[in-house]
């Protein structure tokens, strides 16, 4: 390249906007230019390091307007939404490559702890179990991502599936119950399949054991896996921990109670919430057999619809015996970081 001029370019820090001198340079064979300059101080969308964390930082905690807003009164700075949403997004794309090429051994049950920096094997300790729980949640999404995609109805889709997960181990607490082990928490989420690709298995189940072996677990640590009873999940949960205990998340049955409750008596009426109220104590005391026959002497659209979800699925909700050995059953972790 050749030398064309010094120019100012204006640069984001993080101590608001700059300008900073800089030789632009250009290639006559290709008809490109750049600043030299800016790759040494390693600026990106003309923006520096620090602003590029501070923008991503806040974009990965609420939505980019209000990330735009929270800067700009705590710091002084204005990025603007779409810059910080394309700098989470690129950022957020480096980490989970770099993630990935760490963790690229963690599909085998070996893998953990062996080269890289994926953290060394932590066995766990005696009375631990290491429990999953995995979800999927539709989220809003840009026409262009759901191209080609059906809706409800034959209508074009308007949403994704972000599918949402949680590691943490449980510990006894020395009264008889159980309880989370602090710091062990994990929770990760992202848009993607979970149906095997050409590399012979999904991206979620791949996501999951990364974090795992990021966690310094192989796959036969795992002693609980909690989900909604989709197949997807039932798959994945018998091919990966084929000696867990599977559970149904037992909110996931009361939505289908009390959906049935109040198709029968009314949303929202006492009579409803009354009967949904029997069959979840029921239910939950293991008497899946007397909530079943309830629903099929009631019968029609709700009842029906519940009958089939409990009555395929009561192998996993088995949640007197669960309880009684101190187990989640609730995936609630999945679900909500404040649950």
């Amino acid at each position: 390249m050749r030398y064309l001029r010094r120019e100012d370019a204006p640069v984001e820090s993080a101590l608001g906007r700059v300008k900073v001198p800089m030789a632009r340079h250009a290639c006559d064979a290709c008809g490109t230019s750049a600043r030299p300059r800016e790759r040494a101080l390693d600026i990106v969308g003309s923006m520096t390091p620090a602003a590029r964390r501070m923008a991503s930082l806040a974009g990965s905690s609420c939505c980019y307007a209000e990330a735009d807003r929270l800067l700009a009164e705590l710091a002084d700075v204005n990025f603007g939404a779409k810059r910080i949403e394309r700098t989470t997004r690129s950022v957020g794309a480096d980490v989970e490559s770099r993630r990935e090429a760490a963790l690229s051994g963690a599909l085998s049950v070996a893998a953990p702890g062996a080269g890289g920096d994926v953290p060394a094997r932590k066995p766990l300790k005696e009375g631990e179990i290491l429990c999953v729980a995995l979800d999927g949640t539709g989220v809003p999404a840009r026409p262009s991502e759901t191209e080609g995609r059906a809706g409800r109805n034959g209508a074009r889709a308007g949403t994704r599936e972000a599918k949402v997960g949680a590691l943490w181990l449980t510990e006894p607490d020395g009264e008889g119950g159980r309880r989370t082990v602090d710091g062990s928490r994990r929770y990760f989420a992202a848009v993607e399949s979970a149906e095997d690709d050409a590399q012979g298995d999904s991206p979620v189940a791949r996501r999951l054991l990364r974090e795992l072996a990021a966690a310094g677990h192989a796959p036969g640590d795992v002693g609980v896996c909690i989900g909604d009873g989709a197949a997807w999940l039932r798959r994945l949960f018998a091919e990966w921990f084929p000696d867990a205990v599977q559970i149904v998340g037992f909110f996931h049955a009361a939505e289908y109670l009390w959906a049935a409750a109040g198709a029968r008596y009314g949303p929202g009426t006492d009579l409803a919430g009354r009967w949904a109220a029997k069959l979840c104590r029921l239910l939950k005391a293991g008497r899946a057999d007397q909530v079943l026959a309830a629903l099929r002497r009631a019968g029609g659209g709700e009842c029906d619809t519940a009958a089939r979800y409990i009555g395929e699925r009561r192998d996993r909700m088995r949640y007197d015996a669960y309880l009684a050995h101190g187990l989640p059953i609730g995936s609630g972790r999945a679900e909500t970081r404040d649950s």
